[in-house]
């Protein structure tokens, strides 16, 4: 018997049911202990003739995450071992409140280092791979995964790829990240003097 009833209003995480009864519908997961529970703040639509449980929102047409999806994710909060991020589809979505939520685990980085520090640093923005979820754990470890974005520590600039490092074109700066191939602002040619 499901816990919720057709018409409740539910919100994300909220239990709905067991994946025995129903089967997961839009706007809804299945968790690692086959509990279905809301993706979405919603309505709860139960159609009994195909066994499914939906929920209806404002934003049931977004599709969650996939295992293995390569997404875009900005970095909201961190310590040594693990990062908290925003996570969507495009740049763009990371960057805003319609993303989701997602974390990276310090073993998940593509390659060993003794802090997340030394890969990223918070409000960085970054190309990861999903593992699982929601909610979703991240990977840098795969072939273009890695900062796509990084900010000078001592002024807050963008910082620019310059011969494969990344350098502040404010003061001069010089950082290492765990870099994707894809990293967004590269340095044009010098600029002639007059």
């Amino acid at each position: 018997m499901p816990f919720v009833r057709h018409g409740d209003w539910v919100a994300p995480g909220d239990v709905l049911c067991v994946a025995e009864e129903l089967a997961p519908g839009p706007g809804t997961y299945e968790d690692e202990n086959g509990i279905i529970r809301a993706a979405i703040s919603g309505e709860v639509r139960i159609d009994m003739i195909n066994y499914t449980i939906e929920v209806r929102g404002k934003n049931a047409e977004r599709r969650l995450l996939q295992p293995k999806e390569t997404v875009y994710a900005e970095v909201v909060a961190m310590r040594n071992e693990l990062a908290q991020v925003r996570v969507a589809r495009t740049p763009e979505e990371a960057l805003k409140a319609r993303a989701y939520s997602g974390v990276i685990h310090i073993s998940q980085l593509s390659r060993p280092a003794q802090s997340l520090y030394e890969a990223f640093r918070p409000g960085e923005l970054l190309k990861v791979r999903v593992i699982s979820g929601p909610p979703y754990q991240l990977t840098l470890k795969g072939p273009r995964l890695g900062v796509i974005l990084a900010y000078c520590s001592v002024c807050g600039h963008p910082l620019q790829k310059v011969d494969g490092q990344l350098q502040c074109p404010n003061c001069g700066h010089v950082e290492e990240r765990h870099l994707s191939p894809d990293y967004i602002l590269k340095a044009g040619p010098p600029r002639k003097r007059r």
